[in-house]
């Protein structure tokens, strides 16, 4: 694909998108939300796929397959914003829990 096809090809799901009721900037920002996702999932977690001994994958391995799973999902995002916006309503969803009921006793 050269670079005429993939913005034709993105500009076209950015009219489809667009019609959820998003303007065409705030789907353009939600595409470094994605980014991020994809890319700090992508260093944290994928060396632990590739890698990993039988004790982590007793311990972890779901919790590490899920989070792999989630970052290769956020790469739809960088296609279909507003498709994929459950996915990072479900990051900060988990996320405020673990912060609150987890991190936020242990720091005090």
């Amino acid at each position: 694909m050269d670079m005429t096809t993939t913005s034709a090809f993105a500009a076209a799901h950015d009219r489809q998108d667009a019609g959820a009721g998003l303007s065409l900037l705030r789907l353009n920002l939600l595409r470094p939300l994605y980014l991020l996702l994809f890319v700090g999932l992508g260093l944290v977690v994928w060396p632990y796929v590739f890698q990993h001994s039988e004790a982590t994958a007793a311990q972890s391995g779901v919790r590490i397959s899920l989070m792999a799973g989630l970052g290769l999902t956020a790469a739809l995002g960088l296609v279909q914003p507003a498709r994929m916006l459950p996915l990072l309503i479900f990051e900060v969803v988990w996320k405020t829990i673990y912060l609150t009921a987890f991190a936020l006793p242990l720091w005090l």
